[in-house]
């Protein structure tokens, strides 16, 4: 399958325009930046080393290598044409394989967020098509959080809420698995359960980055969506690796194991 090369974009606010090609890993989209008329952007630089460090935490598990653009342009109008909402302040274009952001101060939170959609712009511009909703939504939490820690992908550590989240999710054994890989892309968007099932996702492929026989069934599931462009396909080659009914058996002992874990060390303090 051959993929649509594509720009990182920076949108500034004064004219002018201006290409540079950065090394680094493959970025196959662009980054729009946008901020008020009259006001060159001083943040520019640390959202691409952002994007950049997404990308390198991304290439060892999907096999990906190349170079990366950067584009000045004037152009302020373009996130209001393009948000889906009045109050977006991001916005994943994967149609045009671009991330658009409004030029805000880079708090944390709002660095985790380009981290965030940066990981699953990469994820689909690498491999060619969007993983499954919950594979990429969980993807893009453990990137998250191996970026907010300096950690390798797959050795950072668990976030506390989602732990709790799915702590709470998990409790009695509930299968949840079916029912999670059945959701489409926007229930991890909206919705009463949205956080719910974030953490869920999360849970579950960090299981899988953290498993020798997980890492092996995600390099078989994103090997036949590169190959294939096909879903369905790819979910069928992470089943044959890691059945789905392991998979949620392990995550189920290791939640438990970490809630064990969690109330000997409260009971110690």
């Amino acid at each position: 399958m051959r993929l649509r090369p594509c720009l990182l974009t920076l949108v500034a606010g004064l004219g002018g325009a201006a290409s540079i090609a950065l090394a680094g890993p493959a970025l196959d989209h662009r980054l729009l930046l946008l901020q008020p008329p009259g006001k060159r952007s001083e943040r520019k630089a640390h959202v691409h080393q952002l994007v950049l460090e997404t990308g390198r935490l991304l290439s060892p598990l999907l096999a990906s290598n190349g170079n990366t653009g950067l584009e000045l342009v004037n152009s302020p109008d373009v996130f209001e044409a393009r948000a889906r909402s009045h109050d977006a302040t991001l916005l994943a274009d994967y149609g045009r394989s671009e991330l658009v952001a409004l030029d805000l101060e880079l708090d944390p939170d709002r660095e985790r967020m380009l981290v965030h959609e940066a990981a699953k712009l990469h994820a689909r511009s690498t491999l060619g098509e969007r993983p499954a909703p919950w594979l990429e939504e969980g993807l893009a939490c453990c990137v998250e959080d191996a970026w907010s820690q300096s950690a390798d992908l797959g050795a950072e550590q668990a976030d506390p809420d989602r732990r709790a989240r799915v702590r709470d999710e998990l409790h009695g054994g509930r299968p949840y698995l079916e029912r999670l890989r059945a959701l489409g892309a926007a229930s991890f968007e909206r919705g009463d359960r949205v956080h719910r099932d974030v953490a869920l996702a999360w849970v579950t492929v960090r299981h899988l980055l953290r498993a020798e026989r997980g890492r092996h069934a995600l390099a078989a599931s994103f090997e036949v969506l590169r190959s294939t462009g096909d879903r369905s396909a790819a979910e069928q080659a992470l089943e044959r690796v890691y059945p789905a009914r392991q998979l949620e058996a392990q995550v189920f002992s290791r939640a438990v194991a970490s809630s064990l874990l969690e109330s000997s060390g409260s009971l110690a303090r």
